[in-house]
């Protein structure tokens, strides 16, 4: 599942979807905000959610859930 954040959904999918896709066993949840520039990672265990991957405009987004994929976020917001 992926979410990219907006003004008023950052306190929806932080806390609500995030607790929501849990309890459903989603297994894998990423998260992309636009405005810091960081796409972050999360996988189901047993005691929740645990970040396991994140990048920023800095540092590519290297996925666990797809080994040898690496995302340059920063030529993705490039014109």
């Amino acid at each position: 599942m992926l979410e990219i954040l907006s003004e008023d959904s950052v306190e929806r999918d932080r806390t609500e979807k995030f607790d929501y896709y849990y309890t459903q066993g989603v297994a894998w949840y990423w998260i992309g905000d636009p405005v810091a520039g960081i796409l972050e990672e999360y996988h189901h265990t047993p005691q929740g959610y645990v970040r396991s991957s994140s990048g920023s405009l800095q540092r590519p987004f290297e996925p666990r859930t797809l080994s040898g994929l690496s995302v340059p976020l920063s030529e993705l917001l490039e014109d």
